[in-house]
């Protein structure tokens, strides 16, 4: 989902303070999109010298210069936003450079982890007898939401269509519809079956 990396590199930061150096080594040693508990087991290892930085070498010299430049551009990309954005915030020493995280970004941690608690990767894809188009206009004051409900209707296997406007062939859960209706936000959402006869049907 969007801003899983955010959420990793957070939650690495948050459960201790490390060198970017560190950081860096534990994402390439984990493989790409790898858990937050393999990311947080290889920091550990590094952090308890279990791991050394002979490994970063390794990873290093297995990559063309181009890949490497690349890797390391786009973690070093993300680092940026993420202190531009103040979710963290970087310190210095004679040798090293460590990242801490900020309050702004303990919050951006509750944010992300609340999304994904409300986004049951359970929800079952089972494929609509018409397609199915689903707009909504979410008020400002729940901007949050309309994250989560694009990372559902991925899910979901839809295709955005414009902004706010989705197309599939899949069937809304009702598990969904439900968590829309607790939030209060059946009533920004409309929800229409093209049937064969080029008709369209609203549903809720």
């Amino acid at each position: 989902m969007k801003g899983d990396i955010t959420f990793k590199i957070l939650k690495a930061i948050k459960d201790g303070s490390l060198e970017t150096i560190d950081l860096l080594t534990a994402f390439l040693l984990s493989g790409y999109g790898a858990s937050y508990d393999m990311i947080l087991r290889k920091s550990d290892e590094i952090s308890s010298k279990r791991v050394s930085r002979s490994d970063l070498k390794k990873i290093k010299s297995s990559l063309s210069k181009d890949d490497w430049r690349k890797i390391n551009n786009r973690f070093n990309a993300v680092l940026s936003k993420l202190e531009k954005d103040g979710l963290i915030e970087k310190s210095k020493n004679k040798k090293s450079i460590f990242v801490d995280i900020t309050d702004k970004g303990c919050e951006k941690i509750d944010e992300l982890e609340d999304r994904q608690k409300s986004y049951p990767k359970s929800y079952k894809v089972v494929k609509s007898d018409n397609p199915i188009l689903f707009t909504f206009d979410i008020p400002e004051a729940h901007r949050k939401s309309r994250g989560w409900i694009r990372d559902v209707l991925k899910h979901l296997k839809f295709d955005m269509i414009q902004k706010s406007v989705w197309l599939g062939n899949s069937k809304i859960p009702e598990e969904f519809l439900d968590a829309l209706r607790k939030q209060g936000l059946i009533f920004f959402i409309e929800i229409i079956e093209i049937t064969k006869k080029g008709t369209l049907k609203k549903s809720k």
